[in-house]
């Protein structure tokens, strides 16, 4: 089940994006007002093929647990479609809005339009006002803005994946089953301590851009503190993990008067037989 798991987790990873891009507000605003609405289209089938991923997944849910050939087949076949036309659409996109693509023989042509009717075209004059402005706004605090904003990005990235990593770790199927098997729940709490940072990373990330936008110094400096504390965290949950969760750690004499008891126990224990038996089969 986990290839459909990560079809669904795929599909609306890529729903997401798509939904981002068409609807982000300023974004929009200038696709509208430089009359750029053609580079939708290859938004559009990204955005539908992330729908229709979603629903195939669960066609092959289906398809595994009644053991369905038919359903399973065509499964397979729809998502190559759904994988060539994400390339499609990822390909449109590309060709259509980055430098050195279709957009800037486009986009130059439409500055010397806007340019050519600033004069005597309210819209034009309205359009090419908005770009000045940007520009000179954007162009004294470009360097700080975009150094700041990547490093909260970083943080807020390295916060998801760890939360992404400790969630796999304690809810993982099989060595979920292998942990509560042995008994060896504690090795659980390294684990709880790398999930809260990772979601206290991105919340602290949220707080850093609001620092970062109202340029306050005391959010600022909460928010580098507070990262400190979380640094230490994510040291002192891995430490945790290590020293007890790997050969030649705590684990290793542990285990190994766990397993005499489950030796021991094997006659007279139903629990520690079926243990026993699925480490032999194992």
């Amino acid at each position: 089940m986990d290839p459909l798991r990560y079809v669904l987790l795929l599909g609306a990873a890529l729903f997401a994006l798509a939904a981002w891009i068409r609807y982000q507000d300023d974004f929009k605003e200038w696709i509208i007002e430089l009359g750029l609405q053609h580079f939708w289209n290859g938004i559009y089938v990204l955005f539908t093929v992330g729908v229709l991923s979603m629903i195939l997944s669960f066609v092959g849910c289906i398809g595994a647990i009644n053991e369905s050939p038919g359903l399973l087949r065509t499964f397979m076949v729809l998502n190559g479609v759904m994988f060539i036309l994400t390339l499609a659409g990822a390909a449109y996109t590309l060709d259509h809005g980055i430098e050195y693509s279709k957009l800037s023989p486009w986009l130059k042509n439409r500055l010397l339009q806007l340019v050519d009717g600033y004069e005597h075209n309210t819209r034009d004059r309205r359009i090419m006002d908005m770009i000045q402005e940007f520009v000179s706004f954007i162009i004294p605090y470009s360097i700080e803005y975009h150094i700041e904003a990547n490093l909260l990005n970083i943080f807020q990235l390295l916060g998801a994946a760890l939360f992404a990593l400790a969630a796999w770790i304690r809810y993982q199927d099989d060595f979920k089953e292998w942990i509560i098997e042995l008994g060896l729940q504690h090795f659980w709490n390294g684990i709880y301590i790398l999930f809260t940072v990772g979601v206290l990373s991105m919340i602290l990330s949220f707080v850093g851009c609001i620092g970062a936008i109202n340029e306050s110094p005391g959010l600022l400096r909460t928010f580098m503190v507070l990262n400190g504390v979380m640094f230490i965290l994510t040291l002192a949950g891995a430490a945790y993990t290590l020293d007890h969760g790997i050969e030649y750690s705590k684990l290793s004499p542990w285990l190994k008067n766990r397993l005499l008891q489950l030796v021991d126990g094997y006659e007279h224990n139903t629990r520690d037989r079926r243990i026993m038996d699925m480490i032999q089969e194992f």
